[in-house]
């Protein structure tokens, strides 16, 4: 009986929902969970123990030392923060044989780690997808096929508190998906000329309107500041629907602007507790996802990466060579 090991790097607050998914493999694995701090380790086997026993899995192992994971890794799930991925992939690759990689985005912090990254992921000959996981949702799946044949698709997102710099490369990425394009442009002028503290200690975050074009293909991604907790609402306008998606009540209105009809998909979102092991499933047994290849996510970050940095020392006193994201 083939055994297959995977390798989660990073049990926080997402890691851990990454392990809860694992848990739940149809493969038969070993799993080593490593990271540094033991709280997150804690809070790693906390919730593991909140998935029901699986006679899948052969053994689990939490580590806070690389050193000590066996060699010869199936999958690794790579979900540090950016300010630390880059050196910890360097550590991996210098431990273990890793055959296919799943990395968390922000990907990265600069254009130069990109290139570093992809040389490294080259030279070991590791497949590798970005999680941004809306391209596994059913909805975004029927919305593919719906568009396929259209002229342009101008997607917009608004709403209150949604981290529009830690999150935006999430919409970048579905939009690309819809118009089968990772081409674009960006612009920040409509930003608000601050930067503003993260939830998570030492990044910034933004706010504003944050836009981008390819051709007559348009996205508008705008984040507002207040008290009233989180909100977030996506429209698609193209040359025959107009499309409005609330993932939170779980609706699609889709109207037909021919027709003047118009139909409405109930959904829910799955959450990452029940799609890491989906995607582990068809990498190990096909090399295949339908998350974003690495290169693909590359070309996706580059302009989004350039753009944020530039503008953050513009409006800022410290000047950073690392845009400060994750």
């Amino acid at each position: 009986m083939t055994v297959f090991h995977i390798l989660l790097i990073g049990a926080g607050q997402l890691g851990s929902r990454h392990l809860q998914a694992i848990a739940l493999s149809n493969l038969n694995i070993s799993i080593s969970v490593v990271d540094p701090s033991e709280a997150s380790l804690i809070a790693g086997k906390t919730r593991f123990e909140q998935i029901e026993d699986s006679k899948n899995i052969n053994s689990i192992n939490f580590y806070t030392s690389m050193s000590k994971v066996e060699n010869e890794v199936d999958l690794c799930v790579l979900a540090t923060n950016a300010d630390c991925r880059l050196s910890v992939l360097k550590e991996l690759l210098g431990h273990l044989t890793v055959k296919n990689i799943l990395f968390e985005k922000v990907l990265f912090q600069s254009e130069e780690q990109l290139d570093e990254a992809q040389e490294l992921l080259a030279e070991h000959n590791i497949n590798a997808w970005v999680n941004c996981p809306r391209r596994m949702q059913p909805i975004y799946k029927k919305l593919k096929e719906l568009l396929k044949n259209e002229d342009y698709i101008k997607f917009k997102v608004h709403g209150d508190n949604w981290g529009l710099a830690c999150n935006a490369i999430h919409m970048i990425d579905i939009w690309a998906y819809l118009m089968n394009n990772t081409d674009y442009e960006l612009n920040t002028q409509k930003l608000l000329p601050q930067l503003f503290d993260s939830k998570r200690k030492n990044f910034k975050e933004l706010c504003g309107e944050l836009t981008g074009s390819l051709g007559k293909n348009e996205i508008t991604l705008k984040c507002d500041i207040n008290n009233e907790g989180v909100t977030v609402f996506q429209s698609i306008k193209t040359p025959n629907y107009i499309i409005k998606i609330d993932e939170t009540l779980g609706f699609c209105k889709i109207k037909h602007l021919e027709t003047k009809q118009s139909e409405i998909i109930d959904f829910n979102m799955i959450f990452q507790s029940n799609l890491t092991n989906v995607a582990a499933e068809t990498i190990i047994n096909h090399g295949f996802s339908d998350l974003t290849i690495f290169s693909e996510s590359v070309s996706l970050h580059r302009p989004f990466l350039k753009s944020i940095l530039e503008f953050i020392n513009d409006h800022s006193d410290q000047k950073y060579t690392l845009c400060p994201i994750t």
